[in-house]
């Protein structure tokens, strides 16, 4: 059972010809016909709806190249914006605003950008050399590592991360302690959890063949329809299991790739982005 925690690199070999597995980040000439609305653009490159950008732009918050913006002016390849006082962005290609990073997040590392005790976080692994403004769907705690997708596009990235759309996540988790055929069935049939019923999609033990009855250390994968925080540890937490080793395997129809090494980046080829894509209208997919 030792090795346990490793199946998911032999699952992840099915669909691991879907991933450029270079672990490098090829950004992509511009294209000098692209044009967009100022709005739009932003929307889609910043955490602020389309309303809320259009509000800043009636309070003259937002330069394009230096001068003040209006609405529905349009921006081209190269334009720099600022908003926000010092912060910017460079417009860049069209076809890029849709493109997807993956990575195979280490432990110990944070997946928000601003942090009081400046650790590590997950954007320092990003091309130093790229101003595209990435934004990390689906984040993981400071003690989950595995698979995390990153996007240009601020709707693409809502639509990925939004419950309504039903994407699965899929983990491998290391659970101590020994639950019962009751827990098992509580973890698949629902647990309240901050007053809402959560549970399973499904929950299997790995390598049954080499499981232990009265070992306190098992390896399980299990499927979650929500990225709430903490979720998988708390309702193993309220069996009265502890866990000890979480790895995000997949998230929808995109597997961790088993080439992908710790702290490395791809990006997502034209299939592979069209799977997830369709994915996002049928989560079955």
């Amino acid at each position: 059972m030792a090795n346990a925690g490793n199946d998911w690199i032999d699952r992840a070999q099915q669909v691991s010809r879907l991933v450029n597995h270079t672990g490098c980040v090829k950004i992509i000439t511009p294209v000098e016909s692209f044009q967009m609305r100022i709005q739009k653009y932003l929307s889609q490159h910043s955490v602020h709806s389309r309303r809320q950008i259009e509000q800043m732009i009636i309070e003259n918050r937002i330069l394009i190249n230096g001068k003040i913006a209006e609405i529905g002016q349009k921006v081209t390849i190269g334009d720099k914006i600022t908003y926000d006082q010092n912060k910017h962005t460079v417009v860049r290609m069209k076809d890029q605003d849709d493109q997807v990073l993956i990575m195979n997040k280490p432990l110990g590392i944070i997946c928000t950008r601003r942090d009081p005790e400046n650790r590590r976080n997950v954007f320092d692994f990003l091309p130093s050399n790229d101003e595209t403004k990435w934004i990390a769907v689906g984040r993981l705690d400071i003690n989950t590592s595995g698979l995390i997708l990153f996007t240009s596009n601020g709707d693409l990235a809502n639509q990925l991360m939004h419950p309504r759309h039903g994407l699965v996540r899929t983990y491998h988790v290391r659970v101590f302690g020994q639950p019962t055929e009751q827990d098992m069935q509580r973890l698949l049939s629902g647990i309240h959890i901050d007053g809402k019923r959560q549970r399973f999609l499904s929950c299997q033990l790995l390598n049954q063949k080499s499981h232990q009855a009265n070992s306190q250390n098992q390896w399980y994968e299990i499927s979650v329809g929500t990225g709430q925080y903490r979720l998988v540890r708390r309702m193993w937490q309220a069996c009265d299991c502890r866990v000890s080793r979480l790895v995000r395997v997949s998230y929808g129809p995109i597997m961790l790739p088993r080439s992908l090494k710790e702290g490395q980046v791809s990006i997502l080829n034209g299939e592979a982005l069209q799977r997830l894509k369709q994915a996002i209208h049928d989560p079955d997919r």
